[in-house]
């Protein structure tokens, strides 16, 4: 029965929405990188997944995050700057980051808009490297469209318990990370979805519920010279039982104010990124996605875009890129 399919399919990939331009806006998959950039940050993104796709993904999101009693000379990793100053050291040995998200992501019958606040503690390890532990807690509404969707059989006992329970399903969840970080690199680990909710609880053969996503990461800033700098980077991706998936990015600077870069997405796509800052305040980000998969004969490939500003730009003397 087609709902069943439906609500199948969830378990067997990935659940989560995806994201080309998640290196400028890391919040979105670990909370641990929370007030990273000594800075205020609004950010607000749309992504078209494989445009020309009939009911293909769509995805909106909006982030705040800073830094609780900022530094005004900070060694750290930046997301919406691309450039690097001279770095100086921290004065602090702990640091706090807060912040919040709203994602509102929707895809063929389905939508899941979810909500939340992140925290992270930035403990000085040395003079240029530091450690950050973060968390994430919120709510996600997970809905079915009914006007999305056709069944052969009105008695089908899932189609029935969603429309019971008006289509739509609540549920707390948290996100945690760390981060291991310095001017010239990154590491860093998150798990998402950490509550495993079960989205229903009849008792059928289709499974429903929420796994964990892993995320793995890690890059390095080569300096060339002056007014070019170089940072390949990659992200593992893994959730039971998906097979394993990474990203592999590189991406390059000039003069702290232009940015493009290619990624590699295994066995889905090629990425092209392109970006400006304007006077050290907004940036805005484009990224193509060239479909790999047989889903290229439908679709003409995906368009992410990003815009933020940055608060009190005056108070951070130093960066990375971060891609």
């Amino acid at each position: 029965m087609l709902i069943i399919a439906v609500t199948c399919y969830p378990a067997f990939g990935q659940q989560l929405a995806q994201y080309s331009q998640y290196l400028h806006n890391p919040i979105i998959l670990n909370p641990a990188t929370t007030g990273v950039n000594n800075n205020l940050n609004l950010d607000i993104s749309y992504r078209n997944q494989w445009t020309g796709f009939n009911d293909a993904p769509k995805t909106y999101y909006i982030t705040l995050q800073g830094t609780l009693f900022r530094e005004k000379r900070n060694t750290s990793l930046r997301m919406s700057r691309p450039g690097y100053t001279t770095v100086k050291p921290a004065g602090r040995n702990i640091n706090h980051g807060v912040g919040g998200y709203v994602i509102s992501d929707k895809y063929g019958a389905f939508s899941n808009t979810s909500g939340y606040l992140t925290y992270a503690l930035h403990i000085k390890l040395t003079k240029s490297l530091k450690l950050s532990l973060g968390l994430a807690g919120g709510v996600s509404n997970w809905r079915l469209n009914q006007e999305d969707i056709s069944i052969s059989d009105p008695n089908d006992a899932t189609y029935n318990y969603l429309m019971s329970h008006n289509l739509s399903k609540t549920f707390f969840d948290l996100n945690g990370g760390l981060w291991i970080y310095s001017s010239a690199f990154y590491v860093g680990y998150s798990a998402a979805q950490m509550m495993q909710n079960q989205i229903r609880s009849i008792d059928i053969p289709a499974e429903a519920k929420v796994n964990v996503h892993h995320f793995a990461t890690a890059g390095y800033r080569f300096i060339i010279n002056e007014n070019l700098d170089i940072t390949p980077s990659t992200m593992v991706k893994y959730m039971w039982p998906a097979p394993v998936s990474f990203d592999f990015n590189i991406k390059a600077n000039y003069q702290n104010k232009f940015w493009g870069g290619l990624s590699y997405r295994k066995s889905d796509a090629v990425v092209v990124l392109l970006g400006y800052n304007i006077k050290n305040m907004i940036h805005i980000g484009y990224s193509y996605d060239l479909t790999l998969s047989k889903l290229r004969n439908y679709s003409s490939g995906s368009h992410e875009i990003v815009v933020g500003v940055r608060f009190f730009k005056d108070n951070q003397r130093s960066s990375i890129s971060f891609l």
